[in-house]
């Protein structure tokens, strides 16, 4: 006889193997009644295995388990039940091919279901779908007919679980066997959610936008995916919204009724869902996205996703610089009704929003509190089974930490502990997100090499992933990556390229355009301009001067709501302006003022350029004492900063 023991148990032989009986169709109650009460059947220990089981012919084990497991399941006692339910199913299914009967069969499939949810929810997802598969293996082939609920709910659980260990290559069947045999549309809404999951996750926005417009537009909810003119339908939203307020703040919608209809509530999931896609692919519709979900809070009343709803508009909003104060409230009132409606996953998705498209505008970027908030926001989200939002908030927490001017040394290690994390979890679109700026940290920690890859192993890989990324339309990872090479071409002035890159990313900054990228992008890809201007004609100086009044009219605005992050990057800009157009006098006080600035918010990359800069100012025009004591304190700058790769190239141009 074989029973599943732990080890932590050490039970005596109290007990002779004689009194076991050989008909293994039947465990004498006298054998039973030997067992201490106070021990509970499932901690019989390895010794009764050793003396019973072996004692067992081959072919009657199978037998032997079925009706231990029986017994198990008669004996254990109701409150017990939930915590033994692994010992039962365990037994039960060694001798599942003896189970004839049809409500055997169905009760031992219920059995597997329960398992494999407790398993799911301490993420033994591996052994949570074998349990899942065997309650597939015991429903009749006509059980959606005569077992409907049972069947539904088994091949949901089953769905759900090919998802979460990744193996993609069922769910395709899977889903589409429960769609057509599913009789109401609400209960088909968990397939769609499911499906648009998995469309995501293997990287196939496409598919994930028409599977949610789809079911959508059943729902009564229709979206076109055609190019709207974002401006004029953001200005529509902020006068409904006002109107709708009547001279009432905005956190006055944290008080609207929790909305009941269920038919606008599986709406409001599944527009949550496509978020991501929308919003690395589709601009326009992601906007459309985020108005139609404001509006049915406003019709309907607040939905448990409301605090992320608002968030989103509060992203959206930071996008346009007249409405930055609004979209910075919109984001605190998301933050109190987290606290109001306590939803782990929207609070997963709202954090890493917040801290990534919303706070920068107007709080001080090296904020520690902030960065310790992403951390618990991952490690939440890892917890829950939440994956693309919690690594959204690594990827923030790492950005923040590069963007703020720290170690690199320290920026590679987290970005290398996040990296090889997300690579477990097939996240294609975070796993490049965070691979490319670790890729750009690691170049300029090491080397002085410009001829680096970003991603893949080869120029020729890397290419066919900037194809792919075209052809997707996936303008995130397309900034990012112009981004990082214009930042390093342009500290190893390699001017022309990275003007290249600057000029590039223009053309998707709009789908990035609240993230923590847009000033980074605003920043060197002026100074990039400015950089290579003398090197321009007279028409094409006059195109660089015109791109870096825009960015400049952004920067200027920008480090009025939040000084500590912007003004440095715009006195510094200014006074590289003021250098190329030969206005001494100006050059010079701004270049005080960026150095000045970039030391107060300890932004020592911006500290370490602006005195490079400067040091090259008072070089070309002779003053040499303090363009080599400018030049000294670039170089301890950049030094302390870790940029080996430019204390490199600083080294062998001024030797």
């Amino acid at each position: 006889m074989i029973l599943p023991l732990s080890n932590e148990y050490k039970i005596p032989l109290l007990w002779n193997q004689k009194e076991i009986s050989r008909d293994t169709s039947e465990i004498s109650d006298a054998f039973i009644a030997k067992i201490p009460k106070y021990i509970p059947y499932k901690f019989l220990h390895d010794r009764v295995q050793q003396a019973a089981y072996a004692l067992i012919p081959e072919d009657e084990k199978k037998l032997v388990h079925l009706q231990v497991g029986r017994l198990l399941l008669k004996n254990t006692q109701k409150d017990d039940y939930e915590s033994n339910i692994f010992e039962i199913v365990n037994q039960l299914k060694e001798g599942i091919k003896l189970i004839t009967e049809r409500l055997d069969r169905e009760n031992l499939a219920k059995l597997n279901l329960q398992a494999g949810k407790k398993a799911k929810a301490s993420t033994a997802y591996q052994s949570a779908l074998q349990y899942l598969k065997n309650s597939l293996s015991l429903l009749e082939t006509n059980s959606w007919e005569k077992q409907y609920k049972i069947t539904r709910e088994i091949y949901l659980e089953t769905l759900e679980l090919l998802c979460l260990n990744t193996q993609f290559e069922q769910i395709e069947n899977i889903s589409d066997a429960i769609l057509k045999k599913t009789n109401y549309l609400l209960e088909k809404i968990k397939v769609y959610q499911i499906k648009i999951s998995y469309y995501h996750t293997i990287f196939q926005a496409e598919k994930a936008i028409d599977t949610a417009l789809d079911i959508l537009s059943k729902l009564g909810i229709h979206i076109s995916d055609k190019a709207i003119n974002i401006d004029e339908r953001i200005e529509q939203q902020q006068k409904y919204i006002k109107s709708f307020l009547k001279g009432k703040k905005i956190e006055y919608l944290a008080h609207l009724p929790i909305i009941t209809d269920q038919y606008k509530l599986a709406s409001i999931q599944i527009l949550q869902q496509i978020m991501g896609a929308v919003h690395t692919t589709k601009f326009s519709l992601f906007v459309e996205v985020i108005l139609t979900q404001i509006n049915l809070c406003l019709e309907y009343a607040n939905s448990l996703q409301a605090a992320s709803i608002y968030n989103t508009y509060g992203m959206l909003l930071c996008t346009k610089k007249q409405y930055i104060n609004d979209g910075y409230e919109f984001g605190k009132l998301s933050l109190r009704l987290l606290k109001k409606i306590n939803i782990p996953n929207s609070e997963i998705i709202i954090i890493q929003m917040y801290y990534g498209q919303i706070w920068h505008w107007k709080e001080y970027l090296n904020n520690k509190e902030a960065q310790q908030t992403l951390l618990n926001c991952f490690q939440k989200g890892i917890d829950i089974g939440e994956y693309e939002y919690a690594y959204y908030a690594a990827i923030n927490y790492c950005l923040i930490d590069f963007l703020g001017g720290k170690n690199l040394e320290a920026v590679e290690l987290s970005y290398k502990k996040y990296t090889n994390s997300i690579k477990k979890i097939k996240q294609e679109f975070c796993f490049f997100s965070i691979k490319i700026f670790s890729n750009l940290a690691k170049y300029l920690l090491k080397n002085n090499d410009r001829s680096f890859l970003l991603i893949g192993y080869s120029q020729k890989e890397e290419n066919e992933l900037i194809k792919k990324w075209i052809d997707q339309n996936n303008s995130w990872l397309l900034l990012f990556i112009c981004l990082c090479k214009t930042i390093y071409c342009y500290l190893l002035k390699d001017y022309y390229i990275a003007v290249h890159n600057a000029i590039k990313a223009e053309k998707y900054k709009n789908a990035t355009s609240a993230y923590l990228t847009t000033p980074q992008h605003s920043l060197y890809s002026s100074l990039s301009f400015l950089a290579h201007y003398h090197n321009c004609n007279s028409e094409q100086q006059k195109i660089i001067l015109g791109k870096v009044e825009i960015n400049q009219d952004n920067m200027k605005i920008w480090a009025g709501h939040c000084p500590e992050n912007f003004q440095n990057k715009y006195d510094l800009v200014e006074a590289e302006k003021a250098r190329v157009l030969g206005q001494n006098w100006q050059a010079q006080e701004l270049f005080e003022q960026a150095i000045q600035g970039a030391k107060k918010s300890k932004f020592i990359h911006e500290e370490a350029i602006a005195y490079e800069r400067a040091a090259e100012f008072y070089l070309s025009l002779g003053r040499e004492e303090i363009g080599k004591l400018y030049l000294r304190n670039a170089h301890h700058c950049y030094y302390h900063w870790g940029a080996k790769a430019k204390v490199q190239s600083l080294e062998l141009e001024y030797p």
